[in-house]
């Protein structure tokens, strides 16, 4: 228990479903790791087995081709010197057999290629041999003693029987070769083979010695747990108890969270429906407050006398003209937060629309210094919206470019489909820009961007966020690109099924 603890196993290790798990697995394992390595040396012993006997026979055979080639020269010189054909006998039993011998020569050595090769050397010099008898028998067969001695005393039979025993000597010392590199290697399979055999002998050994002394550490272990799970019960049960306390304040905090919120909510629809309410009681007196101040400035009824109250009545028509826009921002944003605006659909050409809310905005434009160009677009299909809502949209976006646009900027309007089949009109300027923070800030109710180019210019900064919200209505979006002094670029995107298609238009 105590070598346990000094050699540090992890404790995760000593586990008995993880210990049967490493025995199921680790030791058939092993078992089959011995088995493939005892299978390998099975094979190695057979190969060398087989060299044995190919080797014996290889020998037996050359051995035997020898003395078949010996049998033929003395034959043939038997019958050379008495002229009797019994003598024959030695040479015509060798021409029958040498084939047969040649023909296991072949199969011996076919796995073995350059034993082949030289078994081949043997047979084609082996074949020299036979011809050069043949003419030497033919000779003398057919009465020219004296011509067949004559080949015989020039010596080249002697000649081409040394050059076959160098052959044969040749393949033999190879066969040998052979059959000690087998050797060589059966045996260094087998020493192999038997260290591998100890290693994972040795390793089954010591898993089950471990084995068993993990089992004793895990008894320790239990005791142990069982006296800490004692202990645990009991705070478990305090614990409990604390948690329940918990989750009874929790619940108790939920419940209060819960009316704060629907209390928030109820406010912020009594402020929406206030603002809405104001909103439509300040634009009565505002309109009246307009149409005075334009019959002065005017001088509808006759001469007011004096210039000065002409330039009065003009500023008094200016900033209620202001006040009015101002006005219509906050009561356009708390319609659509009480949800109070509804979509009047028909079918609308974009050029149209893009050209009448241009030419609402040129004025201004002009005496801005900036230029507004309407980039013309043909062959653009019907668009199925609210003309009015989409207008105000676009008078958004084009005011806000022109205001943020100085002197000597572009403003550009132009609409294409999109390569999903809808509708983008984009509205691009070369205005301040804004970084991704004020892109953010813009787009949300009431965040008009804070920077000292922004603030000289008026206005609610409900201009984007109200734009946003009526592209929403029509299931579109408002993109907004932008980077601080290059400028922004702001795309209406309205999806594929507000497009009519042709047939669709032609028939509406």
């Amino acid at each position: 228990m105590l070598g346990l603890k000094t050699l540090n196993f992890p404790s995760w290790l000593l586990k008995p479903r993880v210990l049967l798990t490493i025995g199921s697995i680790g030791l058939p394992l092993i078992g089959l790791l011995i088995g493939l390595l005892l299978t390998q040396q099975t094979l190695r012993n057979t190969d060398a087995n087989r060299a044995v006997v190919q080797a014996s026979a290889i020998r037996y055979e050359l051995n035997q081709l020898t003395v078949l080639t010996d049998d033929m020269e003395s034959g043939e010189r038997g019958y050379l010197l008495t002229g009797q054909r019994r003598f024959l006998a030695p040479y015509d039993n060798a021409v029958r057999q040498l084939p047969e011998i040649n023909k296991k020569l072949e199969n011996y050595t076919s796995d073995t290629p350059h034993l082949r090769n030289q078994i081949g050397l043997l047979a084609k010099e082996e074949n020299r041999k036979l011809a050069k008898l043949t003419e030497i028998l033919a000779l003398s067969d057919s009465g020219h003693r004296d011509a067949a001695l004559a080949i015989v005393r020039t010596g080249d039979g002697l000649a081409a029987m040394n050059r076959f025993r160098l052959l044969t000597d040749a393949v033999q010392k190879d066969e040998v070769a052979e059959l000690r590199t087998q050797m060589a290697r059966r045996t260094a399979s087998l020493r192999k083979t038997n260290l591998f055999i100890a290693a994972l002998g040795a390793s089954m050994l010591l898993f089950v010695i471990f084995s068993i002394v993990a089992m004793f550490a895990n008894l320790r272990e239990r005791e142990r747990i069982i006296a800490e799970k004692s202990l645990a019960e009991a705070e478990s049960v305090a614990l409990t108890q604390q948690l329940k306390n918990e989750k009874s304040r929790l619940l108790a905090l939920v419940g209060e969270l819960n009316r704060a919120k629907r209390s928030a909510d109820d406010a912020n629809r009594a402020k929406s429906e206030f603002l809405a309410s104001m909103s439509h009681e300040l634009r009565t007196p505002l309109n009246a407050i307009l149409g005075f101040s334009e019959v002065i400035k005017e001088e509808l009824f006759g001469p007011v006398g004096l210039a000065k109250y002409v330039d009065y009545a003009n500023d008094v028509h200016n900033s209620g003209q202001h006040l009015l826009d101002l006005i219509n921002d906050i009561l356009d944003i708390s319609k659509i937060d009480a949800g109070k605006v509804e979509l009047r659909e028909e079918n609308i050409s974009v050029p149209g629309l893009i050209a009448d809310a241009a030419s609402l905005v040129r004025e201004r434009a002009q005496k801005s210094g900036v230029g507004l160009e309407v980039l013309p677009a043909t062959d653009l299909p019907l668009l199925v919206a609210d003309k009015r809502l989409l207008k105000q949209i676009l008078l958004n976006i084009l005011s806000n470019a022109i205001k943020f646009t100085s002197a000597g900027g572009r403003v550009t309007v132009k609409a294409a489909l999109g390569a999903d089949g809808g509708m983008r009109i984009i509205v691009a300027d070369t205005g301040i820009g804004m970084d991704p923070e004020d892109i953010t800030k813009a787009m949300s109710p009431y965040g008009q961007i804070d920077s000292l180019v922004s603030r000289k210019h008026e206005g609610t900064g409900l201009g984007l966020p109200i734009s946003h919200s009526l592209a929403r209505l029509h299931d579109g979006e408002l993109e907004v690109q932008s980077k601080p002094g290059q400028g922004t670029r702001i795309t209406l995107i309205l999806p594929p099924q507000r497009v009519l298609a042709r047939a669709d238009a032609m028939t509406g």
